[in-house]
């Protein structure tokens, strides 16, 4: 295989490659370590793949950050009055998590 620069090419197939991203990016993982764990399923030495490249997959799979989403209390009001609803004594940690698994939206803590 012939490279036209220095870098190594993203891993194909894409498919494979999206479905990991969108794996760890709902368990909560940061750019770097999705990078990390994402290269565990495919051949180091063959492929590469960087937080830009992490960055760009994100971009085209519409996978928004907190900020990037725009999310506001008064956005997300009805989800944590249903959530305070079946679990009244859950904390934040554990609400952001339900946040992310259940409803694929990223807020703070």
């Amino acid at each position: 295989m012939v490279r036209s620069n220095q870098y190594k090419p993203t891993p194909k197939p894409t498919e494979e490659l999206h479905s990991w991203i969108k794996y760890y990016w709902n368990l909560g993982y940061s750019e770097k370590a999705i990078v990390e764990h994402v290269m565990d399923h495919f051949d180091k030495s063959e492929y590469g793949f960087s937080i830009s490249s992490l960055r760009r997959v994100r971009s085209e799979l519409g996978l928004k950050g907190a900020h990037q989403q725009q999310a506001s209390f008064d956005t997300i009001r009805s989800i944590v009055q249903a959530i305070r609803k079946h679990f009244p004594t859950m904390g934040a940690r554990q609400m952001v998590t339900v946040f992310r698994q259940d409803h694929q939206l990223k807020v703070l803590e």
